[in-house]
């Protein structure tokens, strides 16, 4: 099984191009960046108050 990762300790991101939100492990990484499914790699924070 693979390593159980609690969603409190990770960043909610949203897409800031088709607005999807989704936590960071969830999101696809390419070259280093986060990638959302329409291609955008700019994301705004939503929980940064929560993890820190």
């Amino acid at each position: 099984m693979g390593k159980v990762v609690e969603l409190f300790n990770c960043l909610k991101l949203r897409c800031s191009n088709c607005e999807k939100e989704k936590y960071e492990i969830h999101i696809d990484i390419k070259n280093d960046l986060y990638t959302c499914e329409c291609g955008s790699h700019t994301f705004i924070p939503l929980n940064l108050e929560e993890v820190y």
